[in-house]
């Protein structure tokens, strides 16, 4: 394995992050045009644990600029790693302590976003539009979690 990882060139890792994102991307997609059904769900979770253990091992082999699109997949992938442990555990409005839950979402939320800020800087080239293309995808995550926590919230 070792061979193999190391002998992949630059491109050939970042083209694997890019795919792995997409991907993923295309699977939450999925999910929500499907309605949640349980084996797409499961599908999208492997999907992203899938990316996000290449983009670590991204970052660990190639120690040039390139590793910060691997940082930008991270960063990305984070919060949707909070929010299915969340939905895998079955935190609900009638949990005991939902509010940590929501709150490690919204630290790793803004540290990801940090993340991807810097990662747009320190990219060039047609890969620095990736970070921007994926803060969209972030909006849409915190929106949908911000309106489940103020539902939650609500007296009634």
């Amino acid at each position: 394995m070792e061979g193999a990882l190391g002998s992949m060139t630059e491109r050939q890792w970042i083209w694997i992050n890019v795919g792995n994102v997409i991907a993923f991307l295309t699977f939450v997609l999925l999910s929500l045009s499907t309605g949640g059904q349980r084996a797409i769900v499961v599908l999208t979770e492997t999907m992203g644990v899938l990316a996000l253990v290449f983009a670590i091992i991204t970052v660990i082999y190639r120690k040039s600029e390139y590793k910060w699109f691997a940082l930008c997949a991270i960063a990305y992938l984070a919060p949707w790693a909070v929010f299915a442990i969340g939905y895998e555990t079955g935190i609900t409005a009638a949990s005991s302590y939902y509010h940590l839950g929501f709150l490690f979402f919204y630290i790793v939320m803004i540290a990801s976003i940090v993340f991807l800020k810097i990662s747009f800087q320190k990219l060039h080239e047609q890969f620095k539009l990736m970070p921007v293309f994926l803060l969209f995808f972030h909006a849409i995550l915190l929106l949908f979690v911000m309106v489940i926590h103020i539902w939650w919230l609500l007296p009634f």
